[in-house]
C-alpha cells in the first residue's frame, strides 16, 4: 500500500507504472491526473478514487490485470482511451448519473462482463469493450442516447447497432436501421444471422473476426 500526503494535489504522467503497487487511495486534495499514472501495475488490486475525480485518463489502469476492486466516483463524467484495457480480473462496472463518456478501447480485453449506464451517458467509443466477452449493457430509463434491446446495444442518434451480445437478435421494430461499425466484431457465439429488411447499411469490420458461417441478407 502507498500512502499519499493530504496536501497532494497532482499525480503525473507514469508516476507508479510497472512497480508492484497493490493497493492505492487518491486523496481528496488530487485534482488533476495526467496518463498511464498505474500502466502495467500488474499487482494492483484496489483502487480508491476521491469524490472530486471527474476523468479517469487514458491507459492510466491499462494492464492492470489483478485490478478487481475499484469505485467510481459520483463525480465521474469520462473515462478516457485504454484507461482499464487489460484488466482481467475486473468484471462488473456501475456509472452514476452524471457519467457521460467511455473513450476508444477504454476496456478492451479486460474482464469485463455486466455493465450499467446511467440517463446520463452519451458517448461510446470504438472498441470500447473489445475482447471482453460482455453479456450485455443496462441502460437506465431517460437516456436519449442510448437503449439496449433483444441483446443489442442501440445509438438512438443513427439507429445503429453499437455492440451485439450472444443471443443477439437485431430488432425490427424501427429501432434500428444500420448494424455500426465492428458491431458484432470478434463475436465468437455468433454462428449465422438474419438480417432484416429494415436494415439499409453495415458498418466497417461489422462481424470482423467473428465466427459466422451463415448471413441471410434482404433483396433491399
Amino acid at each position: 500500500t502507498v500512502s499519499l500526503p493530504a496536501t497532494l494535489e497532482e499525480i503525473g504522467y507514469s508516476a507508479f507504472s510497472s512497480t508492484a503497487i497493490k493497493e492505492i487511495v487518491i486523496p481528496a486534495s488530487v485534482t488533476t491526473l495526467d496518463t498511464s499514472i498505474f500502466h502495467d501495475c500488474e499487482k494492483l488490486v484496489k483502487v480508491t478514487l476521491n469524490e472530486a475525480i471527474t476523468e479517469i485518463p487514458q491507459e492510466m489502469f491499462d494492464g492492470c490485470h489483478a485490478l478487481t476492486d475499484i469505485n467510481f466516483p459520483a463525480s465521474l463524467e469520462k473515462i478516457g482511451a485504454e484507461a482499464f484495457s487489460g484488466c482481467y480480473a475486473l468484471d462488473s462496472v456501475t456509472f452514476a448519473e452524471g457519467f457521460k463518456e467511455i473513450g476508444t478501447d477504454a476496456f478492451s480485453n479486460s474482464g469485463v462482463k455486466n455493465v450499467n449506464l446511467p440517463a446520463s451517458f452519451t458517448t461510446l467509443g470504438n472498441g470500447a469493450f473489445r475482447g471482453c466477452g460482455l453479456t450485455g449493457i443496462t441502460v437506465a430509463e431517460g437516456n436519449t442516447a442510448y437503449e439496449s434491446k433483444n441483446n443489442c446495444f442501440i445509438n438512438k442518434t443513427d439507429k445503429s447497432i453499437a455492440m451485439a451480445f450472444e443471443g443477439a437478435a437485431i430488432p425490427t421494430d424501427g429501432s434500428v436501421e444500420k448494424i455500426g461499425d465492428g458491431a458484432f466484431a470478434g463475436a465468437g457465439y455468433l454462428t449465422e444471422l438474419v438480417i432484416p429488411s429494415n436494415i439499409v447499411a453495415i458498418g466497417a469490420d461489422a462481424f470482423h473476426g467473428s465466427s459466422i458461417t451463415s448471413v441471410s441478407i434482404p433483396s433491399s
